[in-house]
This record gives structure tokens, C-alpha cells and sequence, in this order.
């Protein structure tokens, strides 16, 4: 067969109409990404603080929980950073 055939008869309306509701749904699709990408990217730039803030918070916790004093002192000295996150670990008792 020709390749001029060929193409012709893929895109006969019988073979189209074949795969309509693939192409409907396709649009559909790309109709609503568009549409709603304004909206998710507003969403984005509203909420990019909040996680820029969690995730210091949350870096900070880190490294005050990980760094451990030198302890050369003869009488040990309480750690009120270390009192305090025992004390919301242990469920506040």
C-alpha cells in the first residue's frame, strides 16, 4: 500500500469516529487543565510562606534535637531545650 492510502484511511471519518469519544475526552481534559491552572497556581504562591516557614521550623527542631552540648562540666546542668521536647513527646505528662 501507498503511504498516501494509508494516511487517508486513518483519518476517514469512519475510523475518527471510531476513536470520538477518546478525542472528546482529551479535550475535555485539556479544557480543564487550562482552566483550572490559573487556580492552582494562585493556590501555590498563597500557601509558598506556610511551607517555607514549616520547613524552617522544622529544620530548626532538627538541629536544636540533634546538637548535643559538651557535657566537661563537673555538676551536670539541666537542658531546658532537651526538658521541654521530652516533656511534648511523653504526651504531656
Amino acid at each position: 500500500m501507498d503511504i498516501k492510502q494509508e494516511l487517508s484511511k486513518l483519518l476517514s471519518k469512519k475510523e475518527l469516529f471510531k476513536y470520538k469519544h477518546y478525542i472528546i475526552d482529551a479535550l475535555i481534559a485539556i479544557f480543564l487543565f487550562f482552566s483550572l491552572l490559573p487556580t492552582l497556581i494562585n493556590s501555590i504562591v498563597y500557601f509558598t510562606p506556610l511551607f517555607i516557614s514549616t520547613a524552617v521550623f522544622v529544620v530548626v527542631v532538627a538541629i536544636f534535637t540533634n546538637t548535643t552540648p559538651a557535657n566537661n562540666d563537673p555538676v551536670p546542668i539541666p537542658r531546658p531545650i532537651k526538658e521541654i521536647i521530652d516533656y511534648i513527646v511523653a504526651g504531656y505528662n
